[in-house]
C-alpha cells in the first residue's frame, strides 16, 4: 500500500512505465530484422547448434552431470510423445506450472490445517476454481465430440 506521506510516487511510477514502454518499442523495432534472419536459418543448422547450449544450461543450473542425463531422457520422452500424437503445449505447461501448483497447494494446506479440505474448496475462491475446472473439462469433452 502506498502511504500518503510520499507525494509524487504515483507520478514517478507512471513516468517509469511510459519510459519502459517507449524503450521496449525501440528495442523491438531494432531487434525485428535480426530476429527474422535468425528464424530463417535452416533447421538442420539451427537445431544442432541449440543442443550444446541446452547441455551447458542443464549442467550450469546445479553443476551436476545427472541433470544432463535427465535433460536427455526428458528430450527423448518428449520426442516419443510428440510422435505418439500428444500435443507438446499442454505437456510443457504442466511441467512449468506443476511445481507452482504443488508449492501453493502445500501452502494452502498449512494455512488451513485445522479445517477439512471441503471447507477450503467451498469458500468463494475454491468454489470458483472448481467451477472453472469443471467448465474446462466439460468444454473439452464437448469439443472432442463435435470433431469426431
Amino acid at each position: 500500500m502506498i502511504r500518503m506521506g510520499h507525494p509524487g510516487i504515483m507520478e514517478f511510477i507512471f513516468a517509469s512505465l511510459l519510459v519502459v514502454s517507449v524503450l521496449l518499442g525501440v528495442v523491438g523495432y531494432l531487434i525485428a530484422k535480426p530476429s527474422v534472419a535468425l528464424l530463417s536459418i535452416p533447421r538442420g543448422v539451427l537445431l544442432p547448434s541449440i543442443l550444446p547450449v541446452c547441455v551447458l544450461g542443464a549442467f550450469a543450473a546445479q553443476n551436476n552431470i545427472a541433470d544432463i542425463y535427465i535433460m536427455l531422457i526428458s528430450g527423448i520422452g518428449g520426442i516419443a510423445l510428440v510422435l505418439g500424437g500428444f500435443p507438446a503445449a499442454p505437456l510443457v505447461m504442466g511441467m512449468i506450472l506443476g511445481p507452482l501448483v504443488d508449492q501453493n497447494f502445500r501452502r494452502a494446506l498449512i494455512i488451513f490445517q485445522d479445517q477439512s479440505l471441503m471447507d477450503v474448496l467451498l469458500r468463494p475462491a475454491g468454489l470458483l476454481m472448481l467451477v472453472v475446472i469443471a467448465v474446462t473439462i466439460v468444454g473439452a469433452l464437448f469439443s472432442r465430440r463435435r470433431t469426431e
